[in-house]
């Protein structure tokens, strides 16, 4: 037999671990409304997870009333709290809190992973090993695997609206623009605007299945209609800025298209006479009539003239890439159309460098030298002119000068060397007297 004071205690314990428990019920409770709502909307495994997360709750419920209806019953039996405890009250409670359970309570939702737990041992845990104990068993690791799996719903959805939180910032903020605009049904706004309520709705659904890829196509929807509504600004606030800079484009590139077929023509008539391997842009793309720059901005410049702002920026848009493409197939003829002018004008320094080595050394007027440089000099000012002949010619007159023996040294004074044959050391000092 236990004493009054052990009986007391487990009643105490009692008391705490119900407390305890309403307390995790009401936390969880409130989690689980703002987490899962009404639990409709749900899909997938969200909605799997949500559902043992609410069994488990209803399971909880379920023992919470249990142990309450145990501890009233027990609370009953031993009188105010207040009054001393006699034995035969503290024997009915004790002989109550051993009585085992009526009907064996249902084990813990299986969904949730978890094992029906022990209640701690204690001062009086003996007591309580009965209907209340087993009525507290496996609470605890239900209400830990519950807010595992709402802590688990809460991440996924907070990592997903941190890549569309952007996204919809920037959707309204073009949103914005296009209200000033007076084009609040733009048909790329619309689909964007679209795309991200369906991303929200997914992750709101079924966070623990979406993945940022499939976030990734309403992010670039917001993107791209942002940048598309960014030109429509400006050019309903600058338009005829933004068409006198594609005027300055197409006056870049034609200079630019002009100094390509210049070189062109100074390659084939004042070098090589060849054109093979020269260069030039497609035939149309100043005036073709469809796709010609010229005609194209002519089109866009009569537009904005006649109001119609939209159809420009979006035309502005296209007739840039393409205007770009042709820059860069422009400078590509200059670069591909001067090389042979570089490549010759190349071989000249370097043919006048040697000359000036040749000269150094007193070899312009040795007959092979002179005639290697008038055959190289010939070479590349008569036109037209084989480069690889050329650049052959002005190799072999630097080998040429490479192989030059060394001029002889001075001859050695007489008088210095007969000095330096005396034995007498009047030599050395001949020798000095000389080299002073």
């Amino acid at each position: 037999m236990v004493s009054r004071r052990d009986v007391d205690d487990a009643l105490a314990r009692l008391r705490s671990e119900t407390a305890a428990l309403s307390a995790a019920l009401l936390e969880l409770d409130t989690t689980a409304e703002q987490v899962l709502g009404d639990g409709t909307r749900l899909r997938g495994h969200t909605a799997a997870r949500a559902a043992a997360a609410r069994a488990g709750l209803g399971w909880l419920w379920d023992r919470h009333r249990a142990v309450s209806e145990v501890l009233a019953r027990a609370e009953a039996l031993r009188g105010l709290p207040d009054s001393r405890l006699g034995a035969r009250q503290a024997a009915r409670v004790e002989a109550f809190l051993r009585e085992p359970p009526s009907h064996p309570p249902a084990p813990p939702p299986g969904e949730l992973g978890t094992a029906p737990g022990q209640l701690a041992a204690g001062a009086a845990g003996d007591l309580l090993g009965g209907a209340a104990g087993g009525l507290l068993a496996g609470t605890r690791e239900v209400a830990a695997a519950i807010r595992t799996e709402l802590a688990a719903i809460t991440a996924a959805r907070a990592a997903h609206h941190r890549i569309l939180v952007d996204a919809a910032r920037g959707l309204a903020e073009t949103d914005a623009v296009c209200a000033r605009l007076a084009i609040p049904d733009l048909p790329e706004l619309v689909a964007a605007r679209a795309a991200l309520d369906a991303a929200a709705a997914a992750v709101t659904a079924n966070p623990l299945e979406t993945t940022p890829d499939d976030l990734g196509p309403a992010v670039a929807a917001a993107t791209q209609v942002g940048e598309l509504v960014a030109v429509l600004r400006r050019t309903f606030d600058g338009l005829d800025a933004e068409l006198a800079a594609a005027a300055a484009m197409l006056r870049r590139i034609v200079s630019v298209a002009q100094e390509g077929d210049r070189a062109a023509r100074t390659v084939v008539e004042r070098l090589t006479g060849d054109p093979t391997g020269l260069v030039r842009l497609g035939d149309g793309w100043f005036d073709g009539p469809r796709s010609g720059l010229r005609p194209w901005l002519d089109r866009l410049v009569a537009a904005g003239a006649a109001g119609e702002w939209r159809l420009v920026a979006h035309g502005l848009g296209a007739w840039h890439r393409v205007a770009r493409e042709t820059l860069a197939a422009a400078e590509e003829t200059v670069t591909t159309n001067s090389a042979p002018l570089r490549r010759r004008d190349e071989l000249r320094g370097l043919l006048g460098a040697l000359r000036a080595k040749a000269g150094r050394l007193g070899q312009l007027e040795s007959p092979h030298i002179g005639e290697l440089y008038e055959r190289t000099a010939t070479a590349l000012r008569t036109v037209p002119v084989d480069l690889d002949a050329a650049q052959a010619l002005v190799t072999a007159f630097g080998d040429a000068l490479l192989n030059i023996p060394p001029p002889p040294l001075p001859p050695v004074s007489v008088s210095v060397a007969a000095a330096g044959r005396t034995g007498d050391g009047s030599g050395e000092a001949a020798w000095t007297e000389e080299c002073s």
